[in-house]
C-alpha cells in the first residue's frame, strides 16, 4: 500500500528550518541596521547637497543668500517652511506680491532622514561679509563657507527662530544647512 509522504512537511523539518531561522536572525539584524544607516547616511547627503546647490544658485541669481525671517520688502519668509521660504516659493517684487516669472529652486524643503522632520540647524550669513563678498559665481558649497564668516542658528518652532542669532539690518539670511543628529553635524 503506497501512501502520501511526499505532500507536506513533517514536523521534524518544520522544526529544523525555524531553528535554523532563530540561529540566523541576530546575526542579520547588526547588518540590517548597518545597511539602514547607510541609507540614511547616502540620503542626508543628497538632501543636503540639492539644498546647498539650491543655495548656490540663488546667491548666483540675486548676490545674497535666502532670507530667514523678513525679506527687504517686509513679507514673512520662512527658510524651513515650503510656503514661505525664498527657495521654494521664489523672491517677491513687492509687498505680498511675486513676480509673474519668479524662479523657484526647489520643490520642496527636503526632510532630514534621521528625524523624519525639517529641522535643519541653519548657518547664518554675516550681512558684512555677504556685502563684501565678491559678486562673481560661487562654485562649491566649499566656497561658499569660505568666502562668509558664520554662527550656527538653532530653530526650535515654526514662528521661533535662531536664538543665538542676531539680525543685521532687519534681515537674517541663511547660507548653509546642517544636520541636527549627533554625529552627523558636518556633513
Amino acid at each position: 500500500m503506497g501512501g502520501n509522504r511526499g505532500i507536506g512537511f513533517s514536523l521534524v523539518e518544520v522544526v529544523v528550518a525555524l531553528a535554523i531561522m532563530l540561529i540566523l536572525l541576530p546575526l542579520a539584524t547588526p547588518l540590517y541596521q548597518y545597511f539602514l544607516k547607510d541609507i540614511r547616511e547616502e540620503a542626508l547627503r543628497q538632501r543636503l547637497s540639492q539644498v546647498r546647490r539650491a543655495i548656490r544658485l540663488f546667491y548666483q541669481d540675486h548676490q545674497r543668500f535666502p532670507n530667514m525671517l523678513f525679506d527687504h520688502y517686509g513679507n514673512q519668509v520662512d527658510f524651513l517652511d515650503s510656503n514661505y521660504s525664498e527657495l521654494v516659493q521664489g523672491v517677491h517684487d513687492g509687498l505680498g506680491r511675486y513676480p509673474q516669472n519668479r524662479r523657484r529652486y526647489l520643490a520642496e524643503i527636503p526632510y532630514d532622514p534621521f528625524s523624519n522632520r525639517i529641522d535643519w540647524s541653519l548657518v547664518r550669513a554675516d550681512r558684512t561679509a555677504d556685502l563684501t563678498t565678491s559678486k562673481r559665481a560661487m562654485q562649491t558649497a566649499t566656497t561658499t563657507r569660505q568666502l562668509v564668516s558664520v554662527r550656527r542658528g538653532i530653530t526650535t518652532g515654526t514662528l521661533q527662530y535662531l536664538d543665538n542669532i542676531q539680525e543685521v539690518g532687519g534681515l537674517v539670511a541663511v547660507m548653509d544647512v546642517k544636520s541636527r543628529t549627533p554625529g552627523y553635524e558636518s556633513y
